[in-house]
């Protein structure tokens, strides 16, 4: 135990690194922006070997000194100026977090990250829960329509997340939206029906943890999309920046 904390106290002086690793599918900036769709997650256990400890207790350890050390919330501002501007919505669900990209003017379609047999199969115990974060034995890539509200057009969503509005350009918005369909039709062969949630899964290639989880997934195509994922996303609790809030553009 001695040795477990020294270790970790020798992680202090590395919190720079830690804040670059809550960006670890990429930044905001056009030099480091990537396919995330392609995004190859780490293994659970590949930070705690690469400062030297293998024991699995050191993951929960350092799992829990990340968001204590980074803080609880995730800002986005959306891109200045887009094109043609059109609304999606960021969705917290207390622990999960999703985006819904415009389909029509009648509904939205949600997308969704997480670990197999939690997200997909209902396997939500405790248990199932370290399982996912720290050996999770699969993926899955959610896909869920829901219907826009007659009165102020956002998504009549299942579970009354937490949502906010991001305007970005009508471009990105269908690109994305085009590339998540791909993925999904390329995956149909693994495809399930959760009737709890009303959403459809398919296996993902992505390796789910702590590392790798919902809510990184969501920085990541957030970023994709031309905004700006500030703070640590590690958990489901984004928010607008201020500056934002006060250069509000109308969109659809």
């Amino acid at each position: 135990m001695k040795v477990l904390v020294s270790r970790i106290m020798g992680i202090l002086p590395m919190l720079q690194v830690m804040q670059i690793l809550t960006r670890r599918c990429g930044g905001s900036g056009p030099a480091l922006r990537l396919t995330r769709l392609e995004v190859k997650c780490p293994n659970a256990s590949a930070l705690s070997t690469a400062f030297g400890v293998s024991n699995p207790v050191a993951s929960i350890v350092i799992f829990a000194f990340c968001v204590l050390s980074l803080g609880c919330t995730a800002t986005v501002t959306p891109p200045a100026n887009p094109h043609h501007p059109v609304a999606i919505y960021v969705a917290d669900y207390g622990h999960h977090s999703s985006i819904f990209l415009p389909v029509d003017k009648t509904a939205f379609i949600e997308y969704s990250f997480g670990d197999w047999n939690y997200y997909a199969l209902n396997h939500s115990s405790t248990m199932g829960a370290i399982e996912a974060l720290f050996y999770s034995h699969g993926s899955a890539f959610g896909r869920r329509y829901t219907p826009r509200s007659s009165d102020d057009n956002t998504p009549l969503a299942l579970f009354n997340p937490k949502m906010f509005a991001v305007c970005i350009s009508r471009e990105s918005a269908e690109k994305m939206r085009n590339q998540l369909e791909a993925k999904w039709q390329a995956g149909l062969a693994t495809r399930i029906h959760n009737a709890d949630d009303d959403t459809d899964f398919i296996r993902d290639s992505r390796h789910y943890s702590w590392q790798c989880d919902c809510n990184e997934i969501t920085a990541c195509l957030l970023r994709d999309l031309g905004c700006e994922v500030e703070g640590a996303t590690y958990l489901s609790h984004f928010r607008l920046s201020d500056d934002a809030l006060g250069t509000m553009v109308y969109c659809e």
